[in-house]
């Protein structure tokens, strides 16, 4: 083999590397542009509760007594009693619709459909004892992350 047969060689070899750092570099842009993958598909949010514990949320639910308006926010951390963890989305849609019942009947014995803040304090306070109350008769133990809180809404 002379110089030429080793030059023909080390072009081919160079012409080699060449062709595979195109493809890699190709590759690379390729995974670099392509969709990732949304956070919340396909996955399950790891919560930092304790296993069967379910947060159920209290956004500003509405109630109306004449001219008065009263946005009520909390949340509560239950757990059933029973032991079955199978439906956290089906568990806290039954804690509002228990908080929510307790609210309707609560606030107008309370006096909270006056407006005043200092009776809308005293009734927040125990309209949320009676909640866990109930939600204790009805299975669940149960205890307020953010204490319930009756606001007016103009």
């Amino acid at each position: 083999m002379g110089f030429l047969d080793n030059f023909k060689e080390a072009m081919k070899r160079g012409a080699e590397a060449a062709d595979n750092y195109i493809e890699r570099e190709k590759a690379n842009q390729a995974a670099a542009n392509a969709p990732k993958p949304s956070a919340h598909s396909g996955t399950t949010h790891k919560s930092n509760l304790p296993e069967g514990v379910v947060m159920s949320s209290l956004d500003n639910e509405l109630f109306v007594y004449g001219d008065v308006t009263l946005a009520v926010s909390g949340a509560l951390l239950t757990k059933r009693k029973d032991g079955d963890f199978s439906d956290p989305a089906a568990q806290r849609a039954e804690v509002k619709a228990i908080a929510r019942e307790i609210l309707e009947r609560e606030l107008p014995l309370r006096g909270a459909d006056s407006g005043d803040l200092k009776t809308l304090l005293l009734a927040g306070t125990s309209i949320g004892k009676t909640i866990l109350s109930d939600l204790d008769a009805r299975g669940y133990e149960a205890a307020f992350k953010l204490p319930l809180m009756i606001r007016p809404k103009q």
